[in-house]
């Protein structure tokens, strides 16, 4: 999750956005945990705080950081789901 930040911070954000980013990192590990990571894409996407981070994200880096999210979720979350179920 840390990775992500940090990816997300360097390239679209610079430091500007660092709580708003924080929250949805938080956010998006607690919903991770508490379905001990059987989380749908949707969900992600549902969560307040991933619309208020695309809310304060420029235009033009939106879907940047849309797709990075997802990636994310298909290279990790969703691998972590098919080794425990």
């Amino acid at each position: 999750m840390s990775n992500l930040g940090i990816h997300l911070d360097k390239n679209v954000y610079q430091g500007t956005q660092k709580q708003t980013l924080l929250d949805f990192l938080k956010e998006f590990e607690v919903l991770c945990k508490d379905k001990e990571f059987n989380v749908e894409f949707t969900q992600v996407v549902s969560l307040a705080s991933y619309e208020n981070l695309i809310k304060v994200t420029a235009q033009e880096s939106v879907e940047y950081v849309a797709n990075t999210i997802q990636k994310f979720y298909t290279d990790f979350i969703e691998s972590i789901k098919d080794e425990l179920y």
